[in-house]
């Protein structure tokens, strides 16, 4: 399995090992949320970890 870390305000910050959707430009990604780390005041790291497969699709999108 693979990870990705994504910011979001802290406010609307999953739970660990809740399911979580996410958007990269016009592309949908899931994964399971395994950290939130406050950044800041409002803001929080999301480490996602996510199949090897979704994985390359997020990078592949992200490179066009």
């Amino acid at each position: 399995m693979e990870t990705t870390t994504i910011s979001r305000l802290a406010k609307e910050a999953p739970p660990p090992e809740a399911c979580y959707g996410f958007a990269v430009g016009d592309e949908h990604f899931v994964g399971v949320v395994r950290d939130v780390v406050p950044v800041g005041e409002t803001q929080a790291d999301i480490t996602i970890e996510m199949t090897t497969s979704e994985h390359q699709r997020m990078l592949a999108s992200a490179n066009r």
